[in-house]
């Protein structure tokens, strides 16, 4: 009997199961005479106590050897070498004896430490997924290569400012897409050009005023630019193993967005190369251009004429590379509208 109370009837019992028996069950009797019990009637029996915890005990753990009363019990329980624990790490279920645990806690893969950039705390084992991939303040390269290093939480501002972002020349017609810093060498060497088209569209807009009919011919107005890098090291034997575990499935990148369109690159065993419209609620029309090894002397362009895809379909062709690979995306997506007069050639 550990722990003995009395009950109100006279008689003694264990007080964990007595207490057990008085919650457990609708209409608690004592075990011995059947009298009703009550919870507030179970007491301390103090005589039984005394005796009880001078009882002879010994620790069972494998290797410990500790003899002692059942009173010293629970504080050498508290502090036994030998006794087996579990790792306090959330998700860790590791257990060995109390004086290994330390051992074990300093290489625990679940144990939580500050992030050294965000002082986030992560599990030890997805720390470095956490700073290579999530931690705000963790110093990255420009995904667009101009070479500038910026914190994670900053990239979006600095991506309006990269001289490396393509744009879209602003005169109507020009159509010409470069990077930011060659923005202002192309105005200057295609002032004249730029010119001719600008009179074009004044004369446009002066028949409109002039005519006001009803449109009879579409034009297309750009609603947004948007340029993605994939690159891929060592694409011919990517391309093997793809074949080898997958058959003919190509090589997909992730997937990204332009408003409120999704778009992937594609590359074949073929080496054919695809740009796809993976999710848009309406076809899309756009104008793709492909660059392949850009900045370096064996870079190729690709660029298609205004296409119209509907999800799923995709646009490319044909491409060829060495040992690896690096592909630049451009796609600038547009909306049609309507002229209220025919346009003025």
């Amino acid at each position: 009997m550990l722990k003995p109370v009395s009950l109100g009837c006279g008689h003694s019992g264990c007080r964990e199961c007595l207490t057990e028996l008085v919650t457990k069950t609708l209409m608690p009797k004592c075990p011995m005479c059947r009298t009703e019990l009550r919870a507030d009637s179970i007491c301390v029996n103090i005589a039984l106590d005394h005796i009880t915890s001078e009882l002879a005990v010994e620790c069972l753990s494998v290797g410990c050897g500790w003899k002692g009363s059942y009173g010293q019990a629970p504080e050498h329980f508290k502090t036994c070498p030998k006794l087996q624990v579990v790792c306090n790490n959330e998700e860790c279920q590791h257990k060995s004896i109390r004086e290994e645990m330390p051992n074990h806690i300093a290489s625990c893969s679940k144990k939580k430490i500050p992030c050294s950039e965000c002082h986030v705390c992560v599990k030890w084992e997805l720390l470095q997924k956490h700073q290579a991939e999530q931690c705000p303040n963790a110093v990255i390269q420009c995904p667009l290569d101009c070479g500038s290093t910026i914190p994670r939480s900053s990239i979006t501002l600095h991506l309006h400012q990269c001289p490396e972002k393509v744009y879209l020349c602003k005169v109507p017609e020009c159509k010409k897409m470069m990077k930011r810093k060659d923005l202002t060498s192309h105005i200057m060497e295609a002032a004249s050009s730029h010119y001719v088209l600008q009179l074009s569209e004044i004369k446009r807009l002066r028949r409109i005023i002039h005519n006001r009919c009803k449109p009879d011919r579409t034009l297309v107005e750009v609603e947004s630019i948007v340029s993605f890098r994939w690159r891929l090291l060592n694409f011919p034997a990517m391309l093997r193993d793809q074949t080898d575990a997958t058959g003919d499935d190509p090589i997909t990148s992730e997937v990204f967005s332009c408003e409120r369109h999704k778009w992937r690159g594609l590359l074949t065993d073929k080496k054919s190369l695809f740009l796809q419209l993976v999710s848009a609620s309406h076809p899309i029309t756009a104008e793709f251009r492909i660059v392949l090894m850009p900045g370096q002397e064996k870079q190729k362009e690709f660029r298609s004429k205004k296409t119209t895809l509907k999800e799923g379909e995709m646009w490319g062709g044909d491409v060829y590379g060495g040992p690896s690979l690096s592909l630049c995306f451009t796609t600038m997506v547009a909306h049609p509208y309507h002229s209220v007069l025919p346009l003025v050639n």
